[in-house]
């Protein structure tokens, strides 16, 4: 995994060959944001989340549902069969609909989300 950059102690790495499409990874102090465990309540769209470091978080999807791509979720029968993904790094449900773990942290800890920082063009 090439390192695209380190800001305020976030590596955020590239991932090309663990599954398509290529990607971006962002790891805090050393440590991947990995989802351990996936609990969907189908009533509210949303989905417990815990976390390799113990934390939990809610992250909720009712606002997607039924929408484009993501109109497979309004399915109750469809929403429950969220899963964790390989290694713990996405949600994921069939029909190819998964979150990255690293965009699932952040929206709930967005104090830990990289800074965008002003680049002057070369």
């Amino acid at each position: 995994m090439p390192t695209i950059a380190i800001v305020d102690g976030i590596k955020i790495q590239m991932v090309y060959d663990e599954h398509a499409p290529a990607h971006f990874h962002a790891t805090l102090g050393g440590d991947e944001v990995l989802i351990t465990q996936a609990t969907p309540d189908q009533d509210t769209h949303s989905v417990t989340l815990t976390w390799v470091n113990g934390a939990t978080t809610v992250s909720r999807f009712a606002h997607l549902a039924g929408r484009g791509v993501f109109a497979a979720l309004a399915d109750p029968a469809v929403f429950v069969q969220v899963r964790v993904g390989e290694r713990g790094r996405s949600l994921e449900w069939p029909g190819e609909i998964d979150f990255c773990a690293d965009a699932l942290w952040f929206e709930a800890h967005p104090e830990d989300a990289p800074k965008l920082v002003d680049v002057a063009p070369v």
